[in-house]
């Protein structure tokens, strides 16, 4: 009996067994080409089946089956099981049916209490499709804190051989991408010179089929879905410029475009399936917009001190079904999962997150913008400089007049959210991408009370471009200089902003004959943050005239319901920035709030301290005062009255002696840092520390 079939064999040479699965592997050179033309067109996913079941797998098999029957049988069952379907996650994507159910069932277990019979029914029904939110950009990456060690060592011991893979532009640098993706970009760029063929190529049509099940009425009702457009687009014109979208930059955006569009199918059938969701009102929400860079994060963390507004975190954007409830909302599982997500840039670039926290930091469980939102229906506010400047797809992103759908799908989303925790008054919302699109945004948001940041551009441009360069640079090529093309769509991109702002405002005011600003801009100090109120009065912007559907989606609209917040005044005043807010929209200031403002700005200046402070100035992006100037010079005569002055002097004065003054003093002074007179803003600035 001791020697039957079944026995397991106790001779099994394992250190013979792992070589021959190596060598196997690695001679097996036709099936290893055929596992990169995989990657034509072709999920990560989907190539790496592909090659285990033509290569490992039969081999891994034949040799389990040699050793036990039964140990053969029960391997077959568990890979069948592994590899029935695919699940995203962010940077990548991996084959994962198992590991997909082992994080539903472990994480999304809620705490059950006393419910009465009709609210076990409902949790039932959610509990039914709550599995809904399993496929999306981070579910899976949880599980590659495992391997990303032994990726980290590996691009040390190449960054010992080879070198770092810091990228420079000029004076910029950004981190570059790890050595195995940049071996990735090798191989690409060979095939695109020797054969005219790209390794990685985004077919949009692998979306539409997505794009054309979210397209339902539970969401948009009779508004079009023109997510596919924007992708499609998108897909388009990087596959077009390869120096600024590398084979890695493909991989990642191809599959960030998966997760997202997983997310927003589950919560369209989630809203097929709970139709009454969409009844739910989403009253007066407090929203932030303004050009970028402005202190709007800042500002956005202040008025989140009040425990009765309600906020959007990263997590739950990324992993909305089912909605968060109150009392599992701080220990929802799902916060760790998505973190562990964001450290899986490690493996594609090293260093990547803590680079882009200088600029911005990004945590699972912090309050963000909701511009992941926007960009689930295909508004890419960053990505897009990635197509470049007379891009397609930069066009139709620009375009104002079908932006609606997106802010509806925002609506529907904080709909979801407040199914199961509602704000006690008002959502709290921040986005600059949102000056873009105002009309479209009030729209959806009729009663919305906006705050309007702002700041003198010259500080705006240079930090927002270096931002754009450290956040894009693992798209893009090593030998790519991304300053002179970055610098440029900065421009144009806050120039439109700025434009649009002023355009709606001025409209506005015309259509409730109420002057513009008379009682909507903050001024503590008596700086040149006072607002000109005559200028937009007046026939300075560079289009006076709206379209007749633009006038009548504003006749509901108050002029009230805007508010201008100065950068300066907010830097040297936050707590009395936050109470004229409060008191201009009639909102209650509560003393448990003021107390939560001079902790939390306590603990920004502790945290302040501790962080290293980056130089942003126009020559690094090879612009001077006087470009600046004449693209915002409407926007410098309405909100910084003397620096307009000053600069106009400049102007006229470079006219007349043939140079270029604007690149010649500089001012430094530190950022929410109390003891520097921010009244200096009106001098001939050009470099700024933040």
């Amino acid at each position: 009996m001791t020697e039957t079939l079944f026995a397991i064999n106790s001779t099994i040479d394992i250190q013979q067994f792992l070589f021959d699965f190596i060598s196997f592997t690695f001679t097996h050179s036709s099936f290893i080409l055929y596992f990169m033309l995989s990657l034509q067109d072709t999920p990560i996913d989907l190539a790496f089946r592909r090659l285990f079941s033509c290569t490992l797998l039969p081999y891994f098999l034949i040799k389990c089956f040699s050793f036990n029957i039964i140990f053969g049988l029960i391997i077959t069952c568990f890979l069948w099981r592994t590899f029935l379907s695919p699940v995203a996650f962010s940077p990548l994507r991996i084959p994962s049916g198992l590991l997909k159910k082992i994080i539903y069932n472990t994480g999304v277990q809620i705490k059950k209490i006393s419910k009465t019979k009709s609210e076990l029914e409902v949790d039932k029904k959610k509990s039914k499709y709550a599995d809904l939110h399993s496929v999306n950009p981070y579910v899976v990456a949880a599980y590659l804190q495992l391997i990303t060690p032994l990726f980290n060592f590996v691009n040390y011991i190449c960054d010992l051989i080879f070198g770092s893979t810091l990228t420079r532009y000029g004076e910029v640098e950004a981190t570059g991408v790890s050595w195995l993706f940049y071996f990735v970009n090798c191989i690409d760029n060979f095939f695109k010179k020797r054969a005219k063929f790209n390794l990685v190529y985004v077919n949009p049509r692998q979306y539409e089929s997505k794009c054309n099940q979210i397209a339902t009425k539970e969401i948009f009702n009779e508004l079009e879905d023109l997510t596919f457009e924007g992708i499609k687009l998108f897909c388009e014109d990087t596959n077009k410029r390869p120096e600024f979208c590398t084979a890695t930059g493909k991989i990642i955006y191809k599959n960030y475009f998966h997760g997202f569009l997983d997310t927003k199918l589950s919560i369209a059938k989630y809203l097929k399936f709970f139709p009454e969701i969409c009844d739910i009102p989403i009253r007066k929400p407090l929203i932030i917009i303004g050009l970028p860079r402005t202190g709007s994060t800042f500002l956005q963390q202040l008025l989140a001190q009040d425990n009765h507004a309600r906020h959007l975190r990263f997590w739950e954007m990324n992993m909305p079904i089912p909605p968060p409830r109150k009392e599992t909302y701080f220990t929802d599982p799902r916060i760790e999962q998505v973190q562990q997500g964001l450290k899986s840039s490690e493996l594609v670039s090293p260093g990547y997150m803590k680079a882009c926290a200088i600029f911005h930091e990004i945590k699972s469980g912090g309050i963000e913008e909701e511009l992941i939102v926007l960009q689930t229906s295909g508004l890419l506010f960053s990505h897009y400089y990635l197509t470049g400047q007379y891009s397609d797809y930069k066009k139709w992103f620009f375009r104002d007049d079908n932006k609606q759908f997106a802010y509806r799908y925002l609506r529907r989303l904080l709909q979801i959210l407040s199914s199961e925790y509602k704000p006690k008054t008002h959502w709290l919302l921040k986005a600059p991408v949102h000056s873009l699109w105002v009309d479209a945004m009030m729209k959806e948001f009729p009663d919305a009370c906006v705050v309007v940041t702002h700041r003198d551009p010259r500080h705006v441009i240079p930090s927002w471009t270096k931002f754009q360069t450290q956040m894009l640079a693992v798209y893009t090529d090593r030998s790519t200089n991304l300053i002179p093309l970055f610098s440029h769509l900065t421009l144009d991109l806050t120039k439109e902003m700025a434009k649009r702002i002023m355009e709606y405002r001025k409209n506005l005011s015309q259509l409730n004959n109420s002057p513009f600003s008379s009682t909507t801009s903050i001024t503590i100090s008596s700086s040149s943050s006072t607002l000109n109120s005559s200028t937009l009065n007046s026939s300075t912007l560079n289009s006076s005239t709206f379209s007749d559907s633009l006038l009548e989606s504003q006749k509901q609209i108050k002029s009230n319901q805007f508010i201008d917040v100065m950068y300066e005044d907010l830097v040297s005043d936050p707590i009395g920035v936050v109470k004229k807010i409060y008191n201009h929209f009639n909102m209650p200031m509560t003393t448990k709030f003021e107390n939560n403002l001079k902790d939390f700005i306590q603990q920004s200046k502790q945290k302040r301290n501790s962080t290293p402070k980056v130089e942003h100035t126009l020559p690094q992006i090879q612009l001077t005062d006087l470009e600046i100037f004449e693209q915002f010079e409407n926007y410098y005569k309405c909100y910084y009255p003397k620096t307009y002055n000053q600069l106009l002097n400049l102007k006229n004065n470079n006219n007349n002696n043939d140079n270029s003054v604007g690149e010649s003093s500089i001012l430094h002074h530190n950022h929410f840092d109390n003891n520097n007179n921010y009244n200096k803003i009106d001098q001939n600035v050009t470099t700024i520390i933040v």
